[in-house]
């Protein structure tokens, strides 16, 4: 007797309908108990046209709305089309539709799902059921998302995964859709609500509604690879990668740019957390407003940028700060900048500060720009480092690891001790060393010192020593702070304009060289090492200064 084996394969409910421009869809789910008669259900009720007597296949329908019940929970969905006779109306066999079907929204509240599959664009997805650990939605692949917004059919553009979903990949554009990994409620301490991985094919662009063009995961993304760019928009919050929960990202590659848009934390990639590394194949661009085309983490591994770190040319009232910059809360490990790093301009009697800027809450590793830092006497380009919270050696406190640049600098400020806002926090600070292939133009390099008056000049006889960190108490008795060395390609200059000064100064200065000559400094026994000074312009205003240790 030959017994017959139980079947293995999965089964489907299938139905089949004709969309707008004359595709043969299939809609299909795989591994669930619900029936042909469920999904028909489902599908019918979201379908244009249905209820005026029209049959699904023949005429033409838009897929508004899939709504899918608790018979479908840990199903497959599948979405296809091909081009079809559907709608030729003598019945020859002349081919319609472009072979996509686009779909509206998908709404699978309270069910998880293992897959979800569309040959086309989608508006929006909300999944997941909320329950235990289990990601929402295990994959979600489908051509584009919000390319027609909301006309298809969707309620919103905001895409929900409940507990999170494990991939995404998108063949095309990510447009004015936001996508989030979210937790089942705001009171749920599991941290559950994470991104597994994200591909998209295109660009992921903002829109003028806030929160649009937007990856978000409350609990963390492991690796994010968009082929095109990352670009913000006119609203808040758009053109975005980030956590809010205190979520970790592994890894970032965007192979086009990174692009502030003109409202507040536009083009920005954000994490309260650390960020593993971030590869921007082309540049790092500012926007017109707050925040907009940066880079801002805890920690961060790595940043390489293929292009430029640029500001933005733009006229407003307002004060701008960190349009186009790097900024971690505490450590990165490597910069690399494969352009320039340009401010940019702001001409309507506002101010635009840190932009191009690149600056660490602690430690700012080993950096390195190929091209050139072109700055201006209104747009000064900042690299800072603050030093650590709680040095464990008696005499070493890194600030800035090293600075290369391949070309000239020009009204640079590069200093160890100073936090993100700009204000002298430590007088350990140390800077290891600082090379530049060209011209060191009205630049200052500074580690631990700080001017009088906030806003003057550095390199004149009343700057002074920040003080030592109190913050909490650490055994800074033994640490000066510190150049390593510089070596400067061409000449060492300020400006020809009078009234106007540059520092290189510390408690301990190292070698310099200039054109390939090491500088005799020579100490005069005084506390500062005052009127040293190596510019041939008028005035000879940069200065070399060291202070006495405390």
């Amino acid at each position: 007797m030959i017994e017959i084996l139980e079947s293995r394969i999965a089964p489907a409910a299938v139905f089949f309908y004709t969309d707008v421009d004359g595709d043969h869809v299939k809609v299909s789910v795989t591994g669930t108990k619900g029936t042909n008669a469920e999904l028909a259900t489902a599908v019918e009720a979201g379908l244009t046209n249905f209820g005026s007597g029209q049959k699904a296949v023949g005429n033409p329908h838009q897929l508004g709305l899939l709504t899918l019940g608790s018979d479908f929970a840990g199903g497959s969905l599948s979405i296809t089309s091909t081009p079809s006779t559907d709608l030729d109306p003598v019945g020859t066999t002349t081919l319609m539709g472009n072979g996509f079907v686009n779909v509206g929204e998908i709404n699978a509240t309270g069910i998880d799902m293992a897959s979800v599959s569309i040959h086309g664009d989608l508006g929006q997805i909300i999944v997941g059921s909320g329950v235990g650990k289990t990601p929402g939605l295990g994959s979600l692949n489908v051509d584009s998302m919000g390319n027609f917004g909301t006309s298809t059919g969707s309620n919103s553009m905001l895409s929900r995964f409940i507990n999170g979903v494990t991939s995404i990949t998108v063949a095309h554009d990510v447009n004015g859709v936001l996508l989030r990994a979210e937790r089942a409620n705001s009171t749920s301490t599991v941290p559950t609500a994470k991104i597994g991985s994200i591909f998209i094919g295109g660009n992921l662009i903002g829109g003028s509604a806030t929160d649009t063009g937007e990856i978000a995961a409350a609990d963390g993304i492991g690796s994010v690879k968009i082929m095109g760019s990352v670009i913000g928009g006119s609203a808040a919050d758009t053109g975005r990668i980030d956590t809010n929960a205190g979520g970790n990202i592994g890894s970032i590659m965007i192979g086009g740019d990174l692009v502030g848009g003109s409202a507040t934390a536009t083009g920005v990639i954000f994490s309260p957390a650390d960020i593993g590394s971030v590869t921007i194949k082309g540049s790092v661009l500012g926007g017109s407003a707050i925040t907009t085309g940066g880079i801002d983490g805890e920690n961060i591994g790595s940043v390489a940028i293929g292009g430029d770190l640029m500001g933005t040319a733009f006229s407003s009232t307002s004060n701008v700060d960190h349009a186009g910059f790097v900024r971690v809360q505490d450590n990165i490990k490597t910069v690399l900048v494969g352009g320039s790093l340009i401010p940019g301009s702001e001409t309507g009697g506002g101010t635009l500060s840190f932009s191009a800027s690149i600056q660490a809450g602690q430690t700012l590793g080993a950096m390195t720009v190929l091209g050139s830092i072109q700055g201006t006497a209104t747009q000064t380009v900042v690299i800072s480092g603050a030093g650590l919270k709680a040095p464990t050696k008696r005499t070493q406190d890194p600030a800035i690891v090293s600075v290369s640049v391949g070309g000239s600098s020009n009204y640079a400020v590069i200093e160890g001790g100073y936090d993100l806002n700009g204000n002298p926090v430590s007088g350990d600070a140390q800077i290891g060393a600082v090379k530049i292939g060209g011209d060191m133009i009205a630049s200052d390099i500074i580690a631990g010192v700080k001017v009088k008056t906030a806003g003057t000049d550095f390199g004149t006889s009343t700057d002074t020593t920040i003080d030592v960190p109190t913050t909490p108490p650490v055994l800074t008795d033994g640490i000066l702070s510190m150049i390593k060395s510089i070596v400067v390609g061409g000449q060492i200059e300020g400006t020809v304009a009078t009234g106007d000064s540059f520092g290189i100064e510390a408690q301990l200065i190292g070698p310099i060289t200039t054109g390939g000559v090491k500088l005799q400094i020579e100490k005069t026994g005084t506390p500062l090492l005052d009127d040293e000074y190596i510019s041939q312009t008028t005035g000879h205003d940069v200065h070399i200064r060291e202070f006495p240790g405390m």
